[in-house]
């Protein structure tokens, strides 16, 4: 027996069923705008709460001992759902010798969120959320998770506090 899980369709589908694309991609354009109102919205609630600083797409999460943890947020779209990646960096990977980096790959199987990665020239940590299921606990959980752990790597393998 094969169970698959159901899911009601939103209200751009139903216009597409009876209107056509054209009203579907304007009900998920709706959806979208929706759904960023309502992370923005969350995010505000959460930053208020903890005492963390909000400005544009980032928060400046405070860390024991006089540091910080920057939290970057950009919006996208993967197979037509709208996606927030989180995103913190740790450092240089020009500072970084090449066998940390392949310890950092192994450090991810570990990881209870998100992930190490390399940006460009940059060693990070990464979480992604759907847009549309993002909620308080689970915001704050993530963005909490990689200010904290982003920051113990920095510190591990910098020393400073420049993120």
């Amino acid at each position: 027996m094969v169970l698959s899980a159901y899911r009601p369709p939103f209200e751009g589908e139903i216009c597409a069923r009876s209107c056509g694309f054209m009203t579907w991609l304007q009900g998920l354009e709706r959806l979208n705008v929706v759904g960023r109102q309502r992370f923005d919205e969350i995010c505000e609630q959460v930053c208020q709460a903890r005492g963390w600083v909000l400005a544009d797409q980032q928060v400046d999460v405070p860390i024991e001992g006089n540091r910080h943890q920057t939290v970057y947020f950009s919006f996208f779209e993967f197979e037509e759902r709208s996606m927030v990646r989180l995103h913190t960096v740790i450092g240089s990977t020009v500072r970084i010798r090449p066998e940390r980096l392949a310890f950092a790959l192994e450090l991810n199987f570990s990881l209870p969120y998100g992930c190490l990665a390399v940006d460009k020239e940059s060693l990070v940590m990464v979480d992604t959320l759907l847009l549309e299921e993002a909620d308080p606990v689970e915001l704050e959980t993530s963005v909490d998770f990689l200010a904290r752990t982003g920051d113990q790597y920095e510190a591990a393998l910098f020393a400073q506090d420049q993120n």
